[in-house]
């Protein structure tokens, strides 16, 4: 049977493929059997499972369905499969370009010049296996090993054995009418494919073999190669609709929370709820990649970094901080020069200290200019358009902006 999970059943085609935003809906709904990060893979699903879930999703919201009215081509199709298995076989529609097809070994020798090893001669010879060389290849190592006794290095530098495929017709080496690799001169690409096994003298077929037979007894039947129509027509109503309600109880699990009953014998996705979160989420994603890099009076939008980390406006602000001995890194802050050195001539005057330098205490004093980036998040854009940085961090700080607009300072009101 087949069962394995949503990306997979994609590939196999039991499943719509839809879009990106489908294809999220589906991975977060259908969720996971472990919120560990190491162990992140979906739950496994079968055909009617998925066509189940791709109808009532189709369908929209408030939908609902009596296993009967469940009954269509996707879930008679998954009844089909009920006794078929899934593999990675060969693509079967990978090809060779069926130019200079060839299977010999590519033996290179290379010289010492100048302290660096540089190509020699090519060989082009036929394939052999390990402790089988032929004796052309022996001839060529002798040869190599001469050079390296010459030299006096040693012989691996000296002679290189590759294998050599011909030159293939195919820019790439990729199918330029569906991008595949060429069978004979690139990589075997594999697909996922619905198969059965069909034994080949006593014609049974199944989708699992016993530990007592083998695979070269059989031959790989393909789903796709099926007369799907002919199938379809031939399956019982009441066979697919008891087949249904056999898997609507698995979905309604506390782990599979998929389907609800909304009364006796109809059900309805739960799906709905999450769906309009997604979409929230990738509407607010659309306008984070708009505003990216985007000015508005000394302010730059700057995009989050994942779906977690919304963008911010960002600008630049300029202080002065003023640092002593003992609190170098907790300075005191302040807006203009001449605050910062009014407050150092006051503290070099007044502050008690273990030590003193011509009667004045010697903290170490000293003031800095400081640039930092503040940020504010889209919701306050006005804020941008009625301040420049500069004057948004004053006025955090003085007090003259409301709290619910200060992100910066907040300021409380006691009663006595």
């Amino acid at each position: 049977m087949i069962e394995t999970q949503y990306e997979r059943m994609i590939e196999l085609g039991l499943c719509k493929e839809g879009d990106a935003f489908r294809k999220r809906v589906f991975k977060e709904c259908i969720g996971e059997p472990s919120n560990r990060r190491w162990n992140c893979n979906g739950f496994d699903l079968n055909p009617m499972q998925c066509a189940i879930l791709d109808t009532m999703y189709d369908a929209g919201e408030g939908e609902t369905f009596t296993p009967k009215q469940l009954l269509n081509d996707a879930t008679r199709k998954a009844y089909l499969l009920s006794g078929w298995t899934h593999r990675a076989c060969e693509h079967r529609k990978q090809t060779s370009c069926g130019h200079d097809e060839q299977n010999k070994n590519k033996v290179t020798l290379y010289k010492l010049v100048d302290d660096e090893f540089v190509e020699d001669e090519v060989h082009y010879i036929d394939n052999f296996s390990y402790g089988d060389e032929s004796e052309e290849y022996q001839a060529l190592s002798a040869e190599a090993l001469r050079r390296a006794e010459k030299d006096g290095k040693s012989t691996y530098y000296y002679i290189n054995r590759s294998s050599y495929y011909g030159e293939c017709a195919w820019e790439n080496m990729n199918n330029p009418d569906n991008g595949l690799p060429c069978k004979h001169h690139g990589r075997t690409v594999s697909q996922l494919y619905a198969i059965q096994f069909e034994h080949k003298e006593r014609g049974f077929r199944c989708s699992k073999m016993s530990r007592y037979e083998r695979e070269s007894d059989f031959n790989i039947i393909y789903f796709d190669d099926q007369d799907l129509e002919a199938l379809l027509t031939s399956v019982s109503d009441e066979a697919v609709i008891s087949a249904i309600k056999f898997e609507i109880p698995k979905m309604r699990t506390d782990a599979r929370n998929w389907l609800k009953s909304v009364k006796r014998g109809q059900y309805g996705l739960t799906w709905w709820w999450r769906v309009k979160r997604i979409q929230e989420d990738e509407d607010a994603k659309a306008i984070d990649e708009a505003l990216h890099d985007k000015t508005i009076n000394g302010w730059t939008y700057r995009k989050g970094r994942n779906t977690y980390h919304r963008g911010n406006w960002e600008g630049k602000v300029k202080e002065y901080q003023l640092s002593a001995y003992n609190w170098r890194s907790n300075p005191l802050k302040f807006i203009t020069l001449e605050d910062a050195q009014e407050a150092l001539s006051f503290l070099e005057s007044h502050a008690l200290s273990s030590r003193y330098k011509n009667g004045e205490a010697d903290l170490g004093l000293s003031i800095s200019p400081f640039s930092q980036t503040i940020s504010i998040n889209h919701e306050r854009v006005h804020l941008c358009h009625n301040y420049t940085p500069q004057e948004y961090y004053e006025a955090c700080h003085a007090g003259t902006i409301s709290n619910a607009d200060n992100t910066l300072a907040q300021f409380r009101e006691y009663d006595e």
